[in-house]
């Protein structure tokens, strides 16, 4: 059985106390280091497949900065936005009649001991069902490898476009098809 939230957050807290960094903080360095799972790594959040991921196609999407939720500034609260528009417009390229789920895990206040706990957010797309070994067991069964999925969501991510002024704008067309679109126009 999978372990409770405040669990979860008390073994991050033993974590940080014996490492002086945050678990996510590592995971992501250790990702970083591997780049086999990572999605998109720019300048405010971090996007890659969970190494075990229960589910096929899961992202898990956590900020650089240590900031809580709720004292995200607009522009990152923006950038949050376009990055969740990018991961519903990469998934109707590759799974276009998908259904998802988005869970914000939002932990209770932890400044009070001088730790800020992390917030993080899964992007579940629903393709596969819960048969009768994962309702016994309560183990679940990814058909799909998180490396395989990593690189099936980068082929589809919507590449950012940068102008002649060097002001990056999102564009909402699917890499693979801005490059076959730009051989097809020249």
């Amino acid at each position: 059985q999978p372990p409770s939230w405040e669990q979860m957050l008390g073994r991050c807290y033993e974590f940080f106390r014996a490492q002086g960094v945050g678990y996510f903080q590592r995971c992501i360095a250790e990702e970083r280091g591997q780049q086999q799972r990572v999605v998109l790594d720019d300048r405010q959040f971090f996007v890659h497949c969970p190494f075990a991921s229960p589910h096929p196609f899961q992202l898990m999407i956590q900020p650089h900065a240590a900031t809580p939720f709720e004292s995200l500034g607009a522009s990152t609260r923006s950038s949050l936005a376009q990055l969740l528009k990018s991961a519903v417009t990469s998934l109707q390229c590759f799974l276009p009649e998908a259904s998802y789920n988005v869970l914000i895990h939002l932990p209770t206040d932890s400044t009070s001991i001088g730790w800020s706990a992390p917030w993080w957010i899964e992007w579940t797309p629903r393709i596969s069902k819960i048969a009768g070994f994962e309702l016994a067991s309560q183990c679940a069964i990814n058909p799909i490898f998180p490396e395989v999925a990593a690189d099936t969501w980068r082929k589809h991510w919507p590449q950012p476009d940068v102008d002649s002024f060097g002001i990056e704008s999102t564009d909402t067309q699917p890499h693979s098809l801005q490059a076959s679109s730009q051989v097809a126009s020249t």
